[in-house]
């Protein structure tokens, strides 16, 4: 199906990607070229389990290991790529082998956190996610009836966890909220994880599982050197929910809490993100692709390369011209993910 058409180069940021998904096996460079060549300057891959951070994490080494590309490697190789940040998390869907869903626990942690904490002075390392809630029928049914209040209680624990870890870190949050929008909102204001948020009092929210689970990694990462990433524990440094898919007073609920929101290709085929568009500030909008799913026409593929496909969006529900949207969003992007700059700077992505 014909695409619409795009913006003009630029310096867009694509704030959800998954680049470590088999989509993109063997091509994550080219991938990362043609987002490039449409004015995408900077590509943030999320991780969805311990598995997908090792991959993602290679990935990202790799990548920013790569100055020198041999010319053996084809054209792509020298042509400007976007470039490739990173946030390691769990998700709150766990996918099995057979292809059954499974709400994430609280025993699937210490793998994630291992390597948050191994790659926590990487530069690429930018956030701590995909995490979040998820609390659709299919989800909350991989446990039976019975099973439904207790899969939302472990899923609000993990999240805590994460939370508590990525505050330690002074690293922002990538957040998954699918039918859980005001619920994930509600507890991450209770973190404290809004920009620049204070601390809750310790052991204000949540049980004695999240402190086990989390309690010696936020005492290790708060030890760490300032500067490294590590060690941020004062102010929220805030979160990001993507593909929002809950109604505008909860995003205006949000904004007032310190989060951003971002906004896939496949807004435009969504009334409820519609609707938020418009509700949420500009200057707490952010471009995603989630790629390679939510295109903008069901069924099509998707790319970082699509990041500006919501921008037309944006522009019409404030009043303001696309570059003016690109602008925002990119600045938007930058101050949530303060770590990215200084990549995009340094590769002087176009």
């Amino acid at each position: 199906m014909a695409k619409t058409d795009g913006p003009p180069p630029g310096r867009l940021i694509d704030v959800h990607a998954h680049l470590a998904d088999g989509a993109f096996h063997g091509r994550l460079r080219d991938v990362l070229v043609e987002a490039a060549a449409s004015g995408v300057a900077g590509v943030i891959g999320v991780a969805e389990s311990a598995d997908d951070c090792g991959r993602l994490a290679a990935a990202a080494e790799e990548f920013h290991a790569d100055t020198t590309v041999p010319a053996s490697c084809g054209a792509a190789a020298a042509s400007p790529t976007s470039v490739m940040g990173a946030c390691l998390g769990l998700h709150p869907v766990q996918t099995q082998a057979d292809g059954a869903w499974e709400s994430a626990s609280l025993a699937e942690l210490p793998p994630v956190f291992e390597h948050l904490h191994a790659h926590h002075a990487a530069p690429w390392l930018v956030g701590v996610g995909e995490v979040g809630l998820d609390f659709c029928p299919r989800t909350l049914a991989c446990r039976g009836p019975s099973g439904e209040e207790e899969c939302k209680a472990e899923q609000r624990r993990v999240l805590r966890a994460q939370a508590r870890v990525a505050r330690a870190m002074g690293l922002p949050l990538n957040v998954h909220s699918r039918s859980a929008g005001h619920h994930a909102i509600d507890l991450l204001a209770q973190e404290g994880a809004g920009l620049e948020s204070s601390a809750p009092a310790p052991g204000t929210h949540g049980d004695g599982a999240v402190a086990a689970a989390c309690g010696s990694w936020v005492e290790r990462f708060a030890c760490e050197p300032s500067g490294s990433g590590a060690g941020g524990g004062g102010r929220g440094a805030g979160a990001v929910l993507h593909a929002f898919d809950g109604k505008a007073r909860f995003v205006r609920l949000g904004v007032e809490r310190g989060f951003h929101f971002s906004v896939p290709p496949s807004a435009g085929r969504s009334p409820v993100m519609l609707k938020w568009i418009g509700a949420c500030p500009l200057d707490r909008l952010l471009l995603e692709t989630d790629s390679p799913a939510l295109p903008e026409h069901k069924g099509d593929s998707n790319v970082p390369a699509r990041a500006g496909a919501g921008l037309a969006l944006i522009a019409a529900a404030h009043g303001v011209s696309v570059e003016a949207a690109a602008a925002a969003t990119t600045a938007n992007a930058l101050r949530l993910f303060p770590r990215l700059k200084p990549l995009i700077l340094r590769a002087g992505a176009p």
